[in-house]
């Protein structure tokens, strides 16, 4: 009876650790963007569908500098200390163009525009195997003690809600299995 149910223990540890994994060297893309900027759009849109055809090669952080036009024509600043973030990453890297939406980091590596994502998956391959690949937006957020998030990009809303169901699907065949092992065994 021990044995039993400490295998199953075991077996729900593994199903609620299991989403929770994250890939051991999964690389960062850092995408500055603008509220209404449609080349921010398309950029993340575009690191959508790689993140599906790449699972687990890369997490997206979404960092928002600007939050466009109001409805007068005037300008919406945004967060002052993300702003500052980018033109200190910018000039660490030798890019002194000023701050333009969308601008891509990876690693010691940025670039404006959203032209030619798709070169970023070997970029990407190169940077994760590196020895010591050097992260420079993480290290000026940390100086900065800016805290970023990761964006999880889905094109499909449901999309967590579907795995949700099938954990518990498998959560209940396994009690049920496990339940009807000891009805048997004690007949």
């Amino acid at each position: 009876m021990k044995k039993i149910l400490l295998t199953i223990a075991l077996c729900l540890s593994m199903l609620v650790m299991a989403p929770q994994v994250k890939a051991e060297n999964q690389v960062n893309i850092y995408l500055f963007t603008q509220k209404g900027c449609n080349a921010c759009e398309y950029a993340l849109e575009t690191l959508a569908d790689m993140q599906k055809q790449h699972p687990g090669l890369f997490e997206v952080y979404n960092i928002q500098v600007w939050n466009g036009w109001a409805d007068d024509g005037s300008w919406i600043l945004g967060s002052e200390e993300l702003q500052n973030l980018l033109l200190t990453v910018k000039e660490r890297l030798g890019n002194e163009e000023g701050i333009a939406t969308p601008t891509i980091a990876l690693g010691d590596y940025i670039q404006v525009g959203a032209s030619d994502l798709e070169a970023f998956i070997e970029r990407m391959e190169t940077f994760r195997d590196a020895e010591n690949p050097r992260d420079v937006v993480k290290e000026v957020a940390d100086e900065m003690q800016i805290d970023l998030e990761p964006y999880h990009i889905t094109t499909d809303e449901n999309e967590g809600k579907y795995d949700a169901i099938i954990i518990i699907g498998i959560f209940v065949i396994l009690i049920g299995g496990f339940a009807g092992l000891i009805v048997m065994s004690k007949k």
